[in-house]
């Protein structure tokens, strides 16, 4: 029988997972689904007026699809989380992203490639990035200690330790020291995080 793809990575904790519900039956009393967007209008490098044009899509359809979708239990429509790359960043791609928080309708969290980095370059992206989503467009929320709060996703390359190469570059400690980090794509962080608060992942 083939495997999906990299199953060496993921299965484990997934079986693990399903068989913790198997024998511990509980009803769940709120669900939280989460789609991660890895936003790339630049992708498979089109020129410029393709990723203007990609950008300006979701700027038009996003508000009319919103319109007509049910609310949730809490009355909120729903929210598209673009992650956006940060080595691809332009002011012109992110600003109607920025309309669209401001409306209630989206939200702009961080999207790191950073194969091969180390700490201190990894660190220096991360906290550049955020200060421009931050200072430039008004995206991201300080707390109420003043830090910086973020979503972030990495890239293609280190996936909850996925390569052994780049483990020196994860953990909460690398984020700038005036932010935190309030989600991340690494399953095993989330359901670790999850447990401590009385909850679980699945």
């Amino acid at each position: 029988m083939k495997l999906p793809r990299h199953a060496e990575i993921w299965l484990p904790g997934h079986i693990s997972n399903g068989l913790h519900w198997l024998t511990h039956s509980v009803s769940p009393k709120r669900v939280w689904l989460a789609i991660c967007d890895h936003y790339e209008p630049l992708w498979a490098k089109p020129d410029l007026t393709t990723a203007q044009g990609r950008v300006a899509l979701w700027r038009r359809k996003w508000p009319e699809i919103t319109a007509r979708s049910a609310k949730d239990s809490a009355g909120q429509v729903p929210k598209d989380t673009f992650f956006f790359v940060q080595e691809k960043y332009c002011p012109k791609f992110l600003e109607p992203l920025a309309e669209m928080t401001r409306s209630g309708i989206a939200d702009v969290e961080v999207h790191i490639h950073h194969d091969g980095d180390g700490r201190d370059e990894f660190t220096r992206k991360m906290t550049t990035f955020c200060q421009v989503l931050h200072k430039q467009h008004g995206l991201l929320r300080r707390r109420q200690d003043g830090k910086l709060a973020f979503g972030f996703i990495h890239g293609n390359w280190a996936l909850d330790n996925s390569l052994s190469s780049l483990a020196n570059v994860l953990g909460d400690r690398l984020f700038p020291p005036d932010s935190v980090l309030h989600q991340a794509q690494e399953f095993k962080r989330m359901r670790y995080l999850l447990r401590r608060r009385g909850g679980h992942a699945r």
